[in-house]
């Protein structure tokens, strides 16, 4: 397992990359046995949106959030 930390940056306007918070869905694939991820996301409303999503289709899902 890797001990590396993940950090997102995102652009302030100005061309400068500032550390932001962010979040990744990861959920498990069956049919390929494998665990796949979208985003990251910058709001925690549009991860947990999509998250549902997959929940209500039986698919075992997840948010990680990662901060600043």
């Amino acid at each position: 397992m890797s001990t590396k930390k993940k950090k997102y940056f995102k652009s302030n306007g100005d061309g400068v990359s500032t550390p932001t918070r962010g979040f990744l869905l990861k959920w498990y694939d069956g049919t390929t046995c494998t665990i796949k991820y979208d985003g990251p996301f910058f709001n925690k409303k549009d991860a947990n949106d999509l998250l549902l999503t997959y929940l209500k289709n039986g698919v075992c899902s997840w948010v990680v959030e990662y901060h600043d």
